[in-house]
């Protein structure tokens, strides 16, 4: 069986592409901050990438298993492929974002299978820790000063 990745370009439609044209016209001239993008209600916030944890407990478990089989990192990388430099990258956590297909050609060389879960996770609570003036744009420029002007000197 051979496996292969697939990637098509992503088409928009018309529609679409209007819309991302005027989100990046609004944003030539508007840099907001985090806060500032928050409280104008266009952006709900970061994602929280979540998972890590339970991540490396897999890695480390998958890794047990290959050691219990008396299989070597040289073994694991004939049967899928692999180069031995990267899956001890994997298994040491120098690796930090595998991909998928890695981690599916990873697992099943040890002879196991990757199953996935999904359950609720618990609502953040963001806060503004400063607030600039209105009249600001981001990394405090001000709104009315145009593009090469110079600042008052500083006393």
């Amino acid at each position: 069986m051979r496996i292969t990745n697939v990637y098509s370009k992503t088409r928009l439609t018309p529609d679409q592409k209007a819309k991302e044209a005027q989100i990046r016209k609004m944003f030539q001239d508007w840099k907001p901050g985090p806060e500032e993008l928050l409280e104008s209600g266009r952006w709900a916030g970061p994602i929280m990438v979540e998972g890590q944890e339970e991540f490396r407990k897999a890695i480390r478990r998958v890794r047990s298993y290959r050691a219990a089989q008396g299989l070597t990192l040289k073994d694991i990388s004939t049967r899928c492929g692999i180069d031995v430099a990267t899956l001890s990258k994997l298994e040491n956590g120098k690796q930090t974002n595998p991909t998928l297909f890695t981690m599916l050609l990873y697992v099943g060389a040890v002879g196991k299978r990757l199953h996935f879960a999904i359950g609720e996770r618990q609502k953040i609570s963001l806060q503004i820790s400063e607030r600039r003036d209105a009249g600001t744009r981001s990394k405090g420029v001000r709104q009315g000063r145009a593009k090469g002007e110079m600042g008052a000197p500083r006393g």
